[in-house]
């Protein structure tokens, strides 16, 4: 790969190959052989242009499943099941997420500069739709998102956890795929 150090960011499994970040480079294995990194086996990398922070497999159209590539300021899917048929699209020039907050809750739910957001597919054109569900925090999660450090999600509660390097938090109960309540917490 030409990569001076082996440390990827972040790492993730789609269509049984392994995903890498290394700044604003998706990088994955050889189908079925994450050991394998060879161009010539199938392994490939794709420039986002911008710094990556995570991945996520979504529904796509049909029986074919996608993966949200996601940086700091954008969003980009993959279609297709390998590198013989791979179409990355930038969904959104708008919406990306903080590193460490993107989680599956039935729907995709990650932090963006717009608030807590989710992403879950759809019949309207692009397949996907998006919503942020955080507008009753909005000026308290404003002052927070630089300091958002992990993750999680509490599925015997229904709730995404976000946590923050300052000790704070903010809990997302949801009942299906509607909010019914944000609440920030201090952690002592």
């Amino acid at each position: 790969t030409g990569l001076t150090t082996d440390t990827p960011t972040h790492v993730y499994v789609h269509k049984y190959q392994l995903f890498f970040s290394f700044a604003a480079s998706a990088q994955h294995s050889a189908p079925g052989t994450p050991h394998v990194c060879s161009a010539i086996v199938g392994a490939a990398e794709l420039g986002i242009g911008d710094t990556i922070t995570g991945f996520k497999s979504l529904p796509g159209s049909g029986t074919t499943g996608t993966l949200a590539i996601f940086s700091r300021n954008s969003t980009h899917i993959l279609y297709g099941t390998g590198v013989a048929n791979w179409q990355l699209l930038k969904y959104r020039d708008d919406l990306g997420a903080y590193a460490y907050t993107i989680q599956d809750t039935g729907q995709t739910m990650f932090l963006d500069d717009k608030g807590i957001t989710t992403l879950s597919a759809a019949q309207a054109y692009g397949n996907f739709i998006t919503n942020s569900v955080s507008f009753r925090v909005s000026p308290w999660l404003n002052t927070q998102r630089t300091k958002v450090a992990a993750s999680c999600v509490v599925g015997d509660k229904s709730q995404y956890r976000l946590f923050f390097s300052d000790g704070y938090a903010a809990y997302l109960t949801f009942l299906g795929s509607k909010v019914v309540g944000v609440t920030p917490i201090l952690l002592t």
